[in-house]
């Protein structure tokens, strides 16, 4: 990494002058960037298992309760790539090519980044499981008291999730983000 950051010049120059290549405040917080589309993106692919019930008991009149699993995983998944991840691969090759790849663009002066695109990019596997319960209620309020006029209902949805993987497809790291 080293090598290929002192391989640009204004880089270089500027840790010859200053013992360092330290950002100001300023530098570390103005990288800006697009987020965009490409057209070498591949479509996503999914296997999917879902399986569900619903129950609607005689003895309780106007309630229902459906409780469903779905269990889903999602290959070549689309992402905007991070910034800084754009720019850790790109630093970390040892073919280096100083623009990314025409993602990074410079202050040909202090050798900071200015800009990082973002692109689209099939960057991961997705992998969910769960459950979803969901319970519904309704009557009519003239079945308690007859003066009353109207329908009351209640709807709960609750969610359960067993398993939310996101694992990238270059570095085979998985994120666990259950909870």
């Amino acid at each position: 990494v080293t090598r290929n950051c002192l391989s640009i010049p204004a880089i270089a120059d500027r840790v010859n002058d200053t013992g360092g290549f330290v950002l100001t405040q300023v530098e570390r917080q103005t990288t800006g960037g697009f987020e965009r589309g490409d057209p070498n993106v591949l479509e996503e692919s999914a296997e999917s298992f879902t399986a569900g019930l619903i129950w609607t008991p005689g003895f309780v009149n106007g309630l229902s309760v459906a409780l469903d699993f779905y269990d889903i995983r999602v290959e070549n998944a689309i992402a905007n790539t991070a910034r800084g991840t754009i720019v850790s691969r790109c630093y970390n090759q040892t073919s280096f090519d100083p623009s990314c790849g025409g993602a990074a663009r410079r202050d040909n002066r202090s050798g900071v980044l200015l800009e990082v695109d973002s692109p689209s990019a099939n960057e991961n596997i997705l992998d969910t499981a769960g459950f979803d319960l969901e319970i519904n209620y309704g009557a009519d309020l003239n079945n308690w008291v007859d003066s009353l006029r109207g329908q009351l209902s209640f709807t709960l949805f609750l969610n359960h999730l067993t398993r939310w993987d996101e694992i990238g497809i270059v570095s085979g790291d998985i994120d666990d983000d259950v909870g």
